[in-house]
């Protein structure tokens, strides 16, 4: 008698299990797969029709696409090689006299903030400027220079008086460029450059 009730018992359960199991949704693995594979289809679910967002993609929806900085600082009529062309000092206004035979050459790179500027004589300076906004009245770009810092040989006596200007270019405060390019500051000084070509720049040193 007891092993006839174990044996209904048994069945009973069975029973029970099986209509459990019946009123929930089990989602059937495709057997032909490993679990690891199955684990993948899962996450698949998490997005959109198993596609992901390339990270050019994301990057370009939110203003971070390297392709968008690059396109920015090719567009940016600083950066390059220049060489100096004429110079200006004093109230009047006074031409500079410059050297036929050693060429000035300025360098503009794009820094993080700011921009970097290297010019050399005699001596190389390396200093940096911010655009800090505009002059509308005549077009130039509002500059706030950092100290130039530079070497400190004796130049050639044709060299003397640009290089005091050179050292002084803490004080430029505007600059633009309408083909060449112009950097004015205080006390009347005035710097012009013509953009060199990378064949140029190259021939000069």
């Amino acid at each position: 008698g007891d092993d006839e009730n174990y044996e209904d018992d048994e069945a009973g359960d069975e029973d029970d299990l099986e209509a459990f199991y019946d009123n929930i949704d089990i989602k059937d693995k495709d057997e032909s797969k490993t679990t690891e594979d199955n684990d993948e289809d899962d996450l698949d679910m998490l997005y959109d029709n198993g596609t992901e967002t390339t990270d050019d993609e994301y990057y370009g929806e939110i203003g971070l696409n390297d392709d968008n900085e690059t396109d920015e600082k090719e567009d940016d009529v600083y950066l390059g090689r220049w060489k100096l062309i004429a110079a200006f000092n004093g109230p009047e206004h006074t031409p500079v006299s410059l050297p036929k035979d050693i060429p000035i050459l300025l360098t503009i790179e794009h820094t993080f903030f700011s921009y970097k500027l290297t010019i050399t004589v005699a001596n190389t300076f390396v200093t940096d400027f911010l655009v800090l906004g505009k002059d509308n009245e005549n077009g130039y770009d509002v500059i706030q220079m950092s100290p130039v810092l530079g070497s400190d040989v004796i130049p050639p006596e044709e060299l003397v008086e640009v290089e005091m200007i050179i050292k002084d270019l803490d004080k430029m405060t505007k600059i633009k460029v309408v083909d060449n390019l112009y950097m004015v500051g205080e006390d009347n000084v005035e710097l012009v450059c013509a953009r060199l070509e990378e064949e140029e720049g190259e021939d000069e040193q």
